[in-house]
């Protein structure tokens, strides 16, 4: 019985850390994409990634509609309403970003076991963003 409630608990902190590292990379991205913002009105189309980064981000707001959002996380393209896919799109899965890459900035997404992310060159040159040096490197 002991050696289950380690494991839950040790699961637990492990998913934890995950949310966090996720929540912390959705903040970051905000901040650094959208200019001149205090707090970024973020959209994620995902329910159980909307729950898990809520109670990490401090500088992002989280909407519960895409019209109000600056910035979109979604799986794919197909789940943002119409209306709403002119504004930045970040993508969480790399074969939906490889399928809609005029329709994204980039992927945020998780391969074996660590998060990557991905910009799109193309996108982020039309829409005239300046990003930092460090995103630089992961431009595609």
């Amino acid at each position: 019985m002991k050696a289950l409630v380690l494991l839950l608990v040790t699961f637990g902190l492990l998913f934890a850390g995950a949310d966090r590292i996720r929540a912390q990379l959705i903040e970051y991205l905000a901040l650094n994409l959208v200019d001149g913002r205090e707090v970024v009105q973020v959209y994620i189309t995902n329910e159980r990634w909307r729950a898990s980064v809520r109670p990490y981000l401090e500088r992002v707001e989280l909407v519960d509609s895409c019209e109000r959002a600056q910035l979109i996380f979604a799986t794919q393209v197909e789940e943002i309403p119409p209306q709403c896919r002119q504004k930045l799109i970040f993508l969480t899965s790399y074969p939906a970003y490889k399928r809609a890459k005029d329709s994204s900035i980039g992927a945020l997404f998780w391969q074996k076991g660590r998060p990557n992310i991905i910009f799109n060159t193309r996108k982020i040159t039309q829409l005239q963003i300046d990003l930092p040096d460090e995103f630089k490197k992961y431009m595609e």
